[in-house]
C-alpha cells in the first residue's frame, strides 16, 4: 500500500504550497494501527515532527519539504526534482540521500515503543540553530475539567503538538478521560504522568479509551524507598498499570528520582527492567544546600554509560532541587518537566519554565502568546545561538545540551514543592 493512506488534517496551505507556520497533522492507518505525524513548522522556516509518542527529529527547511511531501504522498524522485529546484547549492545526488534518511528515520520512531518524546537525530537537528515559535510539549497539572479542556484548545492554537497531564498528591479526577478526550479531539499527542496507586485501573482503561498515548510511572528503583515516599502499594498498582499499559500496546516509561552519591544508575537500570519498564525517563532529587551537587556531574557521566551499556532507552530532565525534609512530597509529585523543550502549566493557567525558581512567566489562558514567548527563560529556545563549549574537564555528555549538570542555574528549583 503506498502514502495514499495518509490524510493531512487541521491545517492548510497558502497559494504556492508554501505552508504557513503551525501545526500540521497527518495520519496514517495501515494493518489496523493508526499512526499520527505532527509537523511543526516554525517562522525560520525548520520544523519539527513527531511520530505518534515514539519520539521527534528536528529538520531544516529543507528536510520540512521533504517531509511534508513524503508524508503527501509525493513520489521521492518528483519530490527529490522539487527540493533541488527550491534549495540550491547541493547536488540532486545528496538530496536523494537526505530523503532516504528521512525516510529511515519515519521508519524508526512509527516501529519505536511509544512514550515520553525524547529528541532524535534529524535533518538539521542541531537546537541551537534553531529559532523555535513554541514549546513541544507541556506538561499540564490537572485542574477542572473547564481549565483543563481550555489549555488544551490555547496549547493547540499556538502549536504545542503534545500534552502530559501531571498529577500531584490527589487520586486522579472522574474527569480525566475527558481531558485526555480532548487533547486527542485536537490531534494532540497526549500522555499521562503519575504515582500509579493515584489512578485507579477503571479510571486509567476509561482513559486509554480516549486515546491516551503513554502513561508515565513515577518509580523508585528501592522498593524500600517507593514505598516510604510513593506510599504502601504503589509498587503493586504500578505492576497493574505498567501490565495493562502494555495490554493496550501503549508506552509506559518510568519515571525515576535519582539521589546523587547514593543511587547507582547500572543498578537502578536493572531494577526498572526486571520490574518490566523499557525505558525511561531520569532527573536527579538533591537538596540546594547539601553535598549533593558535587555529586550530580559523575551520576550524570554513570548514568550515561549505564543506559549504553545497557542498551536501554532513556533520558535526562532538569534535576529537581528542593530541601530534603521535602524530598517525599516532591518524589510523589515528580520533576517539573520531562522530555526536551517542555513547560509546565499550572492548572489554573500559569507558565513554569523547566528550570529555575517557581514563578510563572505569565498564564496561558489569559495573556498572548507572542508576549509570553518573549520571557527571558524561553530565550534559548526563541533565539538561535552557538553551541555551549564544553568545560576542560567534562566528558564531554550528550545531556549536557540541555543544561549542565554542574550548573545551578540549569536545575528546578523551589523553596516551596508545587505540584
Amino acid at each position: 500500500m503506498g502514502m495514499k493512506w495518509m490524510q493531512r488534517l487541521l491545517w492548510p496551505t497558502v497559494s504556492g504550497g508554501t505552508p504557513e507556520p503551525g501545526l500540521y497533522h497527518y495520519r496514517e492507518e495501515r494493518d489496523g494501527r493508526v499512526r499520527r505525524y505532527h509537523l511543526r513548522i516554525d517562522a525560520d522556516g525548520a520544523g519539527v515532527l513527531t511520530v505518534d509518542a515514539r519520539g521527534l527529529c528536528r529538520l531544516s527547511p529543507v528536510g520540512v519539504m521533504m517531509a511534508q511531501g513524503l508524508l503527501g504522498g509525493e513520489a521521492p524522485a518528483s519530490l527529490g526534482a522539487r527540493v533541488a529546484r527550491a534549495f540550491r547549492g547541493r547536488s540532486v545526488d545528496a538530496i536523494h540521500d537526505d530523503l532516504r534518511d528521512l525516510q529511515a528515520t519515519l521508519k524508526r520512531l512509527s516501529l519505536g515503543r511509544a512514550g515520553a518524546v525524547r529528541d532524535l537525530d534529524g535533518i538539521g537537528a542541531s537546537p541551537f540553530a534553531r529559532s523555535l515559535s513554541a514549546p513541544l510539549c507541556a506538561d499540564v497539572e490537572v485542574g477542572t475539567l473547564q481549565a483543563g479542556r481550555a489549555v488544551v484548545d490555547r496549547l493547540r492554537a499556538i502549536g504545542v503538538p503534545q500534552v502530559v497531564w501531571v498529577l500531584g498528591d490527589e487520586p486522579a479526577p472522574e474527569h480525566l478521560p475527558e481531558l485526555v478526550e480532548r487533547a486527542e479531539d485536537q490531534g494532540l499527542i497526549c500522555g499521562l504522568r503519575t504515582r500509579a496507586s493515584a489512578l485507579p485501573l477503571a479510571l486509567l482503561e476509561r482513559a486509554i479509551e480516549a486515546g491516551l498515548d503513554h502513561l508515565d510511572l513515577l518509580f523508585l528503583p528501592e522498593a524500600e524507598l517507593h514505598a516510604a515516599w510513593l506510599g504502601e502499594g504503589d509498587r503493586e498498582a504500578a505492576g497493574r498499570n505498567l501490565a495493562l499499559a502494555r495490554e493496550a500496546e501503549i508506552g509506559a516509561p518510568a519515571v525515576v528520582a535519582l539521589r546523587p552519591g547514593e543511587d547507582e544508575p547500572a543498578a537502578a537500570i536493572e531494577a526498572l527492567r526486571s520490574f518490566g519498564f523499557r525505558q525511561a525517563a531520569f532527573h536527579a532529587l538533591l537538596d540546594p544546600e547539601g553535598e549533593a551537587g558535587r555529586a550530580l556531574p559523575q551520576l550524570a557521566v554513570d548514568l550515561e554509560e549505564a543506559l549504553t551499556a545497557a542498551g536501554f532507552p532513556g533520558q535526562w530532565g532538569p534535576p529537581h532541587a528542593v530541601p530534603a525534609a521535602a524530598h517525599p512530597k516532591a518524589a510523589r509529585r515528580g520533576p517539573r518537566t520531562v522530555g526536551e523543550v517542555t513547560v509546565r502549566v499550572l492548572a489554573g493557567g500559569e507558565i513554569l519554565p523547566p528550570t529555575g525558581a517557581p514563578n510563572p512567566v505569565g498564564n496561558l489562558l489569559g495573556e498572548s502568546w507572542a508576549r509570553l514567548w518573549q520571557a527571558p527563560a524561553f530565550t534559548p529556545w526563541r533565539e538561535a545561538s552557538e553551541a555551549p563549549e564544553r568545560c576542560p574537564t567534562c566528558p564531554g555528555l550528550e545531556i549536557c545540551e540541555g543544561g549542565c549538570p554542574a550548573e545551578a542555574g540549569s536545575w528546578a528549583s523551589s523553596g516551596e514543592v508545587r505540584s
